[in-house]
């Protein structure tokens, strides 16, 4: 029976996904065709992997590249790797150009830890949790800039748990944030479970831990973009976004982590999150730059070197 109780729930939880996806598909399409691919974006979700054919080859794909992706982390045995990765769906009209890029740049994606789907759908960037902090019988340990930290007489990798990040320089925390003292704590920890018929975190290889923060519909949605605030801070957890530029201090992640990729004038004063392989130089003040236009900028290299994890948290 396809529904099932867990997938029902997963059905619902994914709704917005549904929606945002349906009023994608029906504009400039016959009923017909409308109706084929929504039930088709409808299998996605139940699938737990989002592939539209519903191929288990999509989801092998993903476990391939997080395999090799921890050999890159660490090659010693006694430690634990800890991924993070975010999903984001790719417009129909997004799509000629995603798969030029995917093309004719596909190595230099691949350098920002970018995995696309056979169809072009959607893709996930994965990055390390950079100094995270996780809980583990009661104990806390801090994981290095690679994500890899070392728990000792560690029997089951499956009760790691992640509570936060290490405070620093150049990541201060955002309105979103729990700030005490050196620490960004997350609301909820991440743990390696089922949540509505999702996996929000699983183990592979037994020596690393893979978290998944949810799907990213439109560049809207990430504090990233955003220009520098000049509202101070409210206390911790407040609900408000912080910029980038916040987040690191009152630098964009160009200058906080020395990474200039050109293409584009520099401001210093905002997120360059537009000089991407296919830049948008011409207007990016007052609105989000484009998926696209963030694929290969600074702030997408400094996303998959973990340093802006705690902006989606």
């Amino acid at each position: 029976m396809l529904f099932d109780a867990k997938r029902n729930r997963q059905f619902f939880y994914y709704s917005n996904l549904i929606l945002y996806k349906m009023n994608t598909i029906f504009y400039g399409k016959s009923i017909v065709a409308s109706a084929m691919a929504a039930i088709a974006v409808i299998l996605s979700v139940l699938t737990g992997c989002h592939s539209d054919l519903m191929d288990d080859s999509c989801c092998a794909k993903f476990t391939a590249f997080e395999k090799e992706f921890a050999k890159t982390l660490s090659s010693e045995k006694d430690v634990v790797k800890l991924i993070g990765f975010r999903t984001h769906t790719i417009s129909d009209d997004e799509r000629p150009i995603i798969k030029q890029l995917v093309k004719a740049h596909g190595e230099e994606l691949a350098k920002t830890n970018k995995v696309f789907s056979d169809d072009l759908s959607y893709c996930r960037s994965y990055f390390p949790l950079h100094t995270a902090i996780v809980e583990y019988d009661g104990k806390t340990y801090t994981a290095d800039e690679k994500g890899v930290v070392s728990i000792p007489y560690l029997k089951d990798i499956s009760k790691i748990k992640v509570i936060g990040r290490k405070r620093s320089e150049t990541v201060r925390g955002t309105g979103s944030n729990i700030i005490e003292e050196d620490r960004i704590l997350l609301k909820e920890a991440f743990k390696q479970e089922v949540r509505n018929g999702v996996k929000t975190g699983y183990s592979i290889e037994k020596n690393a831990c893979v978290f998944d923060f949810k799907v990213l519909t439109s560049m809207n949605e990430s504090s990233c973009s955003k220009i520098a605030s000049t509202i101070p801070r409210l206390k911790s957890g407040a609900e408000y976004n912080v910029s980038c530029v916040d987040n690191h201090g009152g630098q964009n992640c160009s200058d906080a982590f020395g990474i200039y990729h050109g293409r584009c004038p520099f401001d210093a004063n905002r997120c360059m999150d537009y000089n991407g392989i296919f830049p948008n130089c011409d207007n990016p003040t007052g609105m989000v730059s484009s998926f696209i236009a963030w694929l290969g900028s600074d702030c997408d290299l400094a996303m998959s070197w973990g340093h802006c994890w705690n902006e989606y948290m």
